[in-house]
């Protein structure tokens, strides 16, 4: 029998687009901006969503402003300790995108990208395909 999975995406401008802002309110901008929009994905039966590629702050890494490092956080971290709740709320398997405070493997020292999930019912996911060095 076919089953139907409802997903969504969520992509958002900068709400702040200013860089003499520090990087921690750009990230509280960027999360205070996406956080309705979740509700209303949740209350839609939304059963996985996807944010943006580095969702809570602007897209840096063409340029590779080391000023943007500060952003990488642990995973678990407190971007998905703060989503852990909503995703739970609604039942639903979100697709964050976040900067690891890990360093890769290189002597470049650049943080990476990585897609972490959250199911609210088995905690979070590591993807084992997008670990790419960089």
């Amino acid at each position: 029998m076919p089953r139907t999975v409802l997903s969504g995406l969520i992509q958002a401008s900068n709400p702040i687009n200013d860089e003499t802002k520090s990087v921690a309110e750009i990230q509280a901008a960027m999360y205070e901006k996406h956080l309705p929009m979740i509700h209303e994905a949740g209350k839609k039966g939304v059963q996985i969503l996807c944010l943006q590629e580095i969702f809570n702050g602007p897209y840096f890494c063409p340029g590779q402003d080391k000023r943007w490092y500060d952003a990488a956080e642990a995973v678990p971290g407190p971007t998905i300790e703060k989503l852990r709740p909503v995703a739970a709320q609604y039942k639903m398997a979100m697709v964050v995108p976040s900067t690891s405070a890990r360093l890769p493997a290189c002597t470049t020292h650049r943080r990476r990208d990585r897609r972490r999930w959250f199911v609210p019912r088995q905690g979070l996911q590591e993807p084992h395909s997008t670990d790419e060095r960089v």
